[in-house]
Formats: C-alpha cells, sequence, structure tokens
C-alpha cells in the first residue's frame, strides 16, 4: 500500500508528526491510535497530485514530499506487525487551475443537481468561471439543503416514508462537497487562487469524499488534468 504525505520542511505533517526518510517497523492495527506511523498512513493520500489537492494550505515552495510503502510482515494476531519504507519524492506541478479542475470533476461524479451541472460544465470548458455564477448556485445548494432537512423534519415527526438518518446525513454531507467546490470557484476569482483559503475549501470539497463514489481511478485522473490543461 503506497500513501502520499505532504510536510513542511522540516518533515512536520498537518497533524504535528514528523517524517523523515527511512525503514521502520510498527504496529499494523487500525486500533493502535497512539502509533504515531498508523496516523500518517491514515491521513495520505493515493496520488501525489491528491496529496496536493487534499493539503488543506497551498503548497509551500519549501514543502516536502513523502512517499510511504506499508506491507505487513507478520501473522501474530496477537500482536500484528507492519514494515514502513519513507522515502522523499519530488511534488509534482499542480497549478490552482489544475486543483479546480480536479475538484470539479470528483464532486460531480458524486452530485448530480441540475444546476450544479450546468455550472460545472461551464467551468470546466471555461465559458463561465465568474463568480456571480458560483454565488447563485452556493444559493441553490443551500436551499436544497434546507428542503432536505426539512423533508427529513417532517418524515421523522409524522412517521412518513423518507430518508433514513443514515441517508439524510449522506445527502447532507455530498451537497457540502458540493457547496465547498463552488465556494472555491467564488474565491479564486475574486481573490488570489493560490491563497490558504481556497486551498482550504479545495481539501473541504474532496475530504471524505471517497465514501460515496469510486476512487480507484482518481489518481490517474488527477495526473492526466495536469498533464493535459494549462497552468492558471
Amino acid at each position: 500500500m503506497k500513501k502520499y504525505i505532504l510536510t513542511d520542511k522540516q518533515g512536520f505533517t498537518a497533524a504535528h508528526d514528523r517524517l523523515k526518510p527511512g525503514r521502520f517497523t510498527h504496529a499494523a492495527k487500525s486500533t493502535a491510535k497512539k502509533d504515531p506511523m498508523l496516523r500518517v498512513i491514515a491521513s495520505g493520500s493515493d496520488s501525489p497530485h491528491l496529496a496536493i489537492l487534499e493539503s488543506p494550505d497551498a503548497v509551500n515552495p519549501e514543502a516536502k514530499l513523502f512517499m510511504l510503502n506499508t506491507w505487513n510482515i507478520s501473522i501474530d494476531s496477537a500482536d500484528p506487525k507492519a514494515y514502513t519504507t519513507v522515502k522523499e519524492v519530488p511534488i509534482p506541478a499542480v497549478s490552482a487551475q489544475h486543483k479546480m479542475l480536479i475538484a470539479i470533476h470528483m464532486v460531480h461524479e458524486i452530485y448530480k443537481g441540475e444546476a450544479f451541472e450546468k455550472w460545472a460544465r461551464g467551468w470546466l470548458s471555461g465559458e463561465d468561471r465568474s463568480a456571480e455564477s458560483a454565488r447563485a448556485i452556493k444559493k441553490t445548494i443551500a436551499k436544497e439543503n434546507a428542503e432536505n432537512k426539512e423533508l427529513q423534519e417532517l418524515s421523522t415527526t409524522f412517521a412518513a416514508a423518507g430518508n433514513t438518518p443514515e441517508q439524510a446525513q449522506e445527502q447532507q454531507d455530498i451537497l457540502g462537497h458540493a457547496w465547498h467546490v463552488v465556494n472555491a470557484a467564488e474565491l479564486a476569482d475574486n481573490s488570489d487562487p493560490n491563497s490558504n483559503e481556497v486551498s482550504r475549501e479545495i481539501a473541504s470539497a474532496v475530504k471524505g469524499i471517497e465514501k460515496y463514489a469510486d476512487v480507484t481511478h482518481w489518481a490517474e485522473l488527477a495526473e492526466r488534468v495536469t498533464n493535459t490543461k494549462a497552468a492558471a
């Protein structure tokens, strides 16, 4: 299993765990929450490009990118062990425009609202990337979210047919991903698209999205978009 982690120039992750090149033996149980290597692996991304996309801050020129390769080395169910190699690798060039393109593609796979789909096509084609259009879609998403909450409350109060609490939460989460990516587009048009504020919105749009979609092709998607689209 390979994971990619961005750190600062000293090797500290966003969670303040420190990485350095080397080979490490550590606990393999996911319940071993105190093991720092397990925390780092759990926060990792599936490709270098996705690691940049999921970073809550714009990539600093002095940042480092590490590749972690992990496999189990023991079958002792009482005390399973894993082995991880940590290697520093080059950071790919991913522009602010690349990040927006990839994030919109990813969110579009899980949210099919008609207005959002039209906006996404316009943004991806370059036809309309205005803050005004983004603000209009944010209002549409907020309205849909409010309506969903109201329907859920009515179905609970009157024992009527409706989404289960789990389904309602899933729909709310999906709308949240959509809202964040549209908000990132609005911020990018109004200010510096390379700002930490835009990066945080993009990270919020894609983090956890794997719960609702097949992610096996996303690493390839991110690399393809980066290699075929001009930088902002």
